[in-house]
């Protein structure tokens, strides 16, 4: 039994990260890997630490009972000092004398954005929301209505939802040579920076926004209209959370969604209530940042796929040097969980999704494109799994149309988004 969780999900450089380790071996490796543009390289490691002695911590858990909030409570093993290495996400291995592996993930964050780089955002808080590890999650029953960030994942091998989705976007844009800056929704919310990137980079799925981080998007998106936004998923800012303070000063927040008024502040201050952010009394539904929003899980969740057709809507400038026309279908992207487009937003259909919920009942999809009033602009897929376009020949998947093509329609979305690409 080997596990591992940091200290905190980011760090600025320079900045001493401390890593907690729990395995029953008798010794244990460290090493340390930025994600680049071939994804998890393990072949270069940029800090590694070995033959560490193992303490097997396991019954040192603790959790709250009533909220469910499960912390591991293990001893500090290591500290990482991290100066001079760059903004980025960085992964963690460890493997022990009994041949066990385990890996965690954390960010070292830009310390300042500028509107001449698009920023990626980890959604650090969205991956605890599903982290089983302990008592439960915001899903398991009894359902825990109050997570910690001080445990390992359980799922992912470590890694959460990461490798699902998260590290392909996040390979194919390093690829290109676009140059990034990199923070965490759980930053974003804790302590909401003062200015903006030119674009915001949103992966697979950042389901649990608190308050702060809604509210700074939509105050950069639809009213100030200095920053672009590109979602690369679907189903978030879904539901309105709250970040508390840890029971232990120094640990980072803890992240609360009862999903209803049972939410003990309902009684008090209604529209700070953990519910939907679409529903009543909060009535903020999240299409009117993103211009689309969720509408369902598509088959089985995880493995069924559907297609695409381009819409006439569609921008020519999205089109162009792709061959796509509104005949053109491009297949099996559609997976997991689907947005459409909604009604009053001012988006547009680039495509539609032509899916189906578990039950077989039709279930239409759309990828969209929005200009708020501001003149912000607003690109989002609506799917959980558009990146493996990126990767399509890799993992033995047609998607209809040449990879020159969708790499071209997805170098001319980043360009719409103020961002051609640098090679």
């Amino acid at each position: 039994m080997l596990s591992l969780y940091p200290g905190r999900p980011s760090v600025l450089p320079g900045e001493p990260l401390d890593l907690h380790v729990s395995t029953n071996a008798a010794r244990y490796d460290l090493a340390v890997y930025r994600i680049g543009s071939t994804g998890l390289d393990q072949r270069h490691s940029v800090w590694a630490l070995r033959n560490i002695p193992g303490h097997a911590y396991w019954k040192r858990f603790q959790v709250d009972p009533v909220t469910r909030s499960t912390r591991a409570d293990w001893p500090v093993a290591t500290s990482l000092d991290t100066t001079g290495w760059a903004p980025g996400v960085y992964v963690v291995k460890a493997t022990d004398s009994a041949r066990e592996v385990g890996w965690t993930i954390f960010v070292v964050r830009s310390p300042a954005f500028s509107p001449e780089r698009p920023a990626f955002v980890l959604p650090v808080m969205t991956y605890q929301a599903y982290n089983e590890w302990g008592a439960g999650d915001f899903y398991t029953h009894p359902r825990a209505v109050q997570v910690s960030f001080e445990r390992p994942y359980l799922n992912g091998a470590g890694l959460a939802a990461f490798q699902r989705s998260d590290v392909r976007l996040l390979a194919w844009l390093t690829a290109h040579g676009y140059t990034l800056d990199f923070t965490t929704d759980y930053d974003l919310a804790h302590d909401p920076p003062a200015g903006a990137p030119g674009l915001l980079i949103i992966p697979m799925h950042m389901e649990y926004v608190p308050a702060s981080l809604r509210d700074w998007i939509e105050l950069h998106v639809n009213s100030l209209g200095d920053m672009n936004l590109a979602l690369y998923g679907a189903n978030s800012i879904y539901w309105q959370t709250r970040l508390v303070p840890a029971p232990v000063q120094g640990e980072p927040d803890e992240l609360v969604c009862y999903k209803s008024l049972d939410d003990p502040i309902a009684a008090t201050d209604p529209g700070a209530a953990t519910v939907r952010w679409r529903d009543a009394p909060v009535n903020r539904p999240e299409g009117l940042i993103l211009g689309s929003q969720y509408v369902g899980i598509l088959g089985d969740g995880h493995f069924d796929r559907y297609d695409y057709t381009v819409d006439r809507a569609a921008p020519p400038e999205l089109l162009a040097g792709t061959g796509w026309t509104t005949s053109t279908r491009i297949l099996g992207l559609l997976v997991g969980e689907g947005d459409a487009l909604f009604p009053n937003s001012g988006a547009i259909p680039v495509l539609d999704g032509h899916g189906r919920d578990k039950n077989g009942k039709p279930l239409a999809t759309n990828v969209v494109v929005r200009i708020s009033p501001a003149g912000a602009r607003v690109f989002s897929v609506g799917t959980f799994q558009w990146t493996d376009g990126f990767v399509a020949s890799r993992i033995g998947l047609n998607i209809g149309v040449s990879a020159a093509s969708f790499e071209r329609f997805n170098r001319n979305v980043l360009a719409w988004l103020g961002f051609p690409a640098p090679r």
